[in-house]
């Protein structure tokens, strides 16, 4: 079972105005790590960043580093003052059971700040394997590791299509853009107006960037993503700069070497301005935030005159009434082009805010500078906005990575009037009080069907069974008070999901549950509840009459509800359906909206409540917080249990999902072109197969075994074209077809052939008629997966 172990900082902590740094406290550091850069195919690729403990190296997936021929892989290392003493390259298998080659690099190029070295990679790779390569560097006051996956590609067109991402990214930003043309798929399905977020779909001129002049200040940096036997997906970012200021650009890639010449499968750019807090500019009630490519996290007070956001790896407070701008929080500070300062991969979460924009927020993820410079965790902060003082009040260190503990901890983070904290990770929820040190297990470990939590995280609903139950727990963590809900006679219960702070729970009777329903994997509710969660008083039932709703997907202001029909002991799909929310976001005195501006395409502004009528430019003041950290803590271990399979599904290299429903993680890789491992970074699923796969001539010997169903991964619900990913690797891949399980043994453009056990024949249906006919008996697959 997958354990992850948090070192917790725990220290007594005092709200007070006029805060000086005391013995305990320091003022956060500049960043001190050195930076490892390796080279492929010739070509700088992104920069390693360090840390300063062992990380779980099976979840340090960020980049991957294709291996020329040679096996040799140059490292540049800038030092920044770090004496370095030796340096150990180990090389495991992917999920890091398997130790495969060890070797000490002795031989090293020193120039000033930069060592420079080039090992060799044993001659052990296996072409087309995946391998991850762990590096300590030995400095004389400590050790520092990184980590990255290596491949030796069976992919012959690397360079080639390396050179392809950064040639079209310096076509778009040229005169020569319309060369470009042959590439793209336009439609009419995106913003026209916008440069902030381009795909594959967007017009030409957007591509070329529509007139937009700015200077590229900083080389553009390639990350080598994924690599299959046909494609390769990769990120280029750089920053460029107006008379505006800073902008971050990421461009992402899926390319393909056809016959001929590369093709470009999907393609995205992102486009984001740095806030400025300097020369920000607003009128009586909006904010310019500039070009974004997502929306700000944000919270305001009650009035909407006080607004923290987060944006581009910091967090910033604007005072309508005082005119002052905020640098809550950042490691970047005035040069987000600075290599360790400027690296995003943290987030911050707002826990909540009062009238005067004095707040209590968390930084989690790798930690580019201070204290805790080199770890990954949890950071949390009180900040007292009449100080202008964010002070820390405990630190939690994990040796998990950032993207591991986004999605981890996105469930649930609450702080409680009491001062105790509240994290739910990976399904377990655990109380931290940053007064005496003490931590204790409060609930899980839950699967995801188990529970819901309230947009605040302040209450949480659950139950003790994996996906329905007689009784349902709410609690209020504000002061751990319970209360249930109890089923009646003959129904069971699912939590689903909160709207704000509303719960939506499930009715279902337990009859409906049968053999064919588990079979399905399916909780058939006939009845969907939406309760106030402190009376428990029903606001809306959500009932049709013959239908079951087997799956609710929160989306803003609305449930989105799958359904189905009952025909028989089968249930078969029925049209959507969407619940909307009858009052919207509550409290949302602070809004988002955009409009076109010039040479720079749709610019957002933040609106805050209308105290004047004034609408012209105001002067607004800046200023940069004090950022206090805890230097001696009392530190306290606890750990966190999981379950013991978990999937996670990595699009444009980063995780969009994580969670123990193969299903959901199956189609959400297949929206987004990505690719779901388990746990142990075994591949699961990928959005890539080749046109065609030929039916075996023994296809006979692979029937359908009931006795090894145990054995088989159980994919009931996916759709048959996701199925063809596993014919395509030449796994056993069966399907309940008509009243047999029959074998996909092969498949084309329009269509697949299966094997029928029972007359020992093949059949080709149509995709489109293979699609129904398989629905109609419950989406029923399993596969001999490897």
């Amino acid at each position: 079972m997958l354990i992850i172990t948090f070192v917790v900082a725990v220290v007594a902590f005092f709200f007070i105005l006029n805060f000086k740094p005391g013995e305990t406290e320091t003022i956060m550091s500049a960043p001190t790590l050195p930076v490892m850069t390796p080279v492929s195919f010739g070509q700088e690729l992104a920069p390693l960043h360090g840390y300063v403990r062992p990380m779980e190296a099976a979840y340090m997936r960020d980049s991957l580093i294709p291996l020329d021929k040679d096996r040799v892989l140059p490292l540049r290392i800038k030092t920044y003052g770090n004496k370095i003493k030796s340096m150990t390259l180990e090389l495991r298998s992917l999920d890091t059971s398997r130790k495969i080659a060890q070797t000490k690099v002795s031989e090293f190029t020193i120039e000033g700040d930069v060592v420079t070295a080039e090992p060799s990679m044993a001659n052990l790779l296996e072409e087309g394997q995946e391998y991850m390569l762990v590096i300590d560097l030995e400095c004389e006051d400590r050790d520092i590791y990184y980590y990255t996956r290596i491949t030796r590609p069976d992919f012959a067109y690397t360079e080639e299509c390396l050179e392809f991402t950064r040639n079209f990214s310096d076509k778009a930003r040229s005169e020569k853009y319309q060369s470009l043309a042959m590439y793209l798929e336009p439609d009419d399905s995106g913003n026209e107006d916008t440069l902030a977020k381009v795909d594959i779909h967007s017009s030409l001129d957007q591509v070329g960037w529509k007139g937009f002049d700015g200077e590229l200040i900083s080389d553009p940096v390639l990350e080598v993503k994924d690599m299959s036997a046909s494609d390769l997906i990769a990120t280029l970012s750089y920053y460029l700069k107006d008379d505006a200021g800073y902008y971050f650009t990421s461009e992402y890639f899926r390319v393909r070497r056809g016959e001929e010449r590369v093709y470009l499968l999907d393609y995205e750019r992102t486009f984001d301005r740095f806030m400025d807090i300097t020369s920000v500019k607003a009128n009586a009630n909006k904010l310019e935030l500039g070009p974004i490519s997502t929306d700000p996290v944000m919270m305001s007070n009650e009035t909407g005159t006080v607004v923290a956001f987060f944006h581009m790896g910091s967090l910033y407070e604007y005072n309508q009434s005082r005119r002052m701008m905020t640098e809550v929080f950042s490691f970047s500070h005035n040069d987000p082009t600075e290599v360790r300062g400027g690296y995003m991969s943290h987030g911050i979460r707002i826990l909540n805010i009062d009238e005067s924009g004095t707040m209590d927020f968390v930084v989690y993820g790798y930690m580019n500078a201070g204290a805790h410079e080199g770890q990954c965790g949890i950071d949390i902060y009180h900040y007292n906005s009449s100080s202008d003082v964010a002070r820390e009040i405990a630190f939690l260190t994990t040796t998990s990575p950032y993207q591991i503990l986004a999605e981890g901890i996105s469930d649930l983070l609450f702080r409680s009037s009491g001062g105790n904290i509240y994290i739910m990770v990976d399904g377990t929820l655990e109380r931290i009080d940053p007064v005496v040190g003490k931590t204790s297990d409060i609930l899980g470990p839950l699967a995801d069907s188990q529970y819901a939590v309230s947009r605040s995280g302040r209450y949480i609903a659950w139950i003790e069974e994996e996906n329905a139950a007689e009784v349902m727990h709410i609690m209020d963590l504000n002061d751990e008070s319970t209360r249930d809900v109890t089923a009646d006679d003959g129904e069971l219960l699912c939590p689903l999901t909160f709207m704000t702070e509303d719960l939506v729970y499930g009715c279902m009777n337990a009859s409906d549950l049968n053999a064919d329903a588990r079979e399905q994997k399916i909780t058939p509710m006939y009845k969907l509840c939406i309760s106030d969660v402190i009376s428990g008083e029903i606001i809306k039932v959500y009932s049709k009459k013959g239908l079951y709703t087997t799956k609710v997907v929160h989306d803003t202001f609305a449930l989105y509800l799958t359904r189905m029909r009952r025909a028989g002991k089968v249930y078969r799909y029925a049209k959507d359906d969407t619940i909307l929310a009858s009052h919207g976001e509550q409290n949302q005195t602070v809004t988002l909206t955009k409009d076109v501006g010039g040479d720079l395409g749709e610019m957002a502004y933040l609106v805050l409540s209308d105290k004047s009528n004034n609408s012209s430019a105001l002067s607004i003041a800046s200023r940069v917080s004090t950022r206090s950290l805890q230097s001696n803590g009392e530190t306290v271990e606890i750990t966190v249990k999981t379950s013991p399979l978990k999937y996670y599904v990595y699009v444009s290299g980063q995780i969009v999902y994580s969670g123990t429903d193969l299903n959901k993680a199956i189609d959400t890789a297949d929206e987004g072109s990505g690719v779901v491992v388990d746990n142990h970074q075994n591949y699961v699923w990928r959005n890539g197969r080749s046109l065609y796969k030929l039916a075996s001539d023994n296809v006979s010997a692979s029937a359908y075994d009931s006795a090894k169903q145990d054995d088989l991964l159980d994919l009931t619900g996916c759709s048959v074209s996701q199925m063809l990913y596993y014919v395509y690797l030449g796994e056993n891949t069966y399907g309940m077809l008509g009243d047999e399980m029959v074998t996909i043994a092969g498949y084309n453009s329009h269509s697949i052939t299966v094997y029928h056990p029972s007359s020992g024949k093949s059949e080709v249906i149509e995709l489109d008629e293979a699609t129904e006919r398989f629905a109609d008996k419950g989406n029923i697959f399993f596969v001999e997966h490897k």
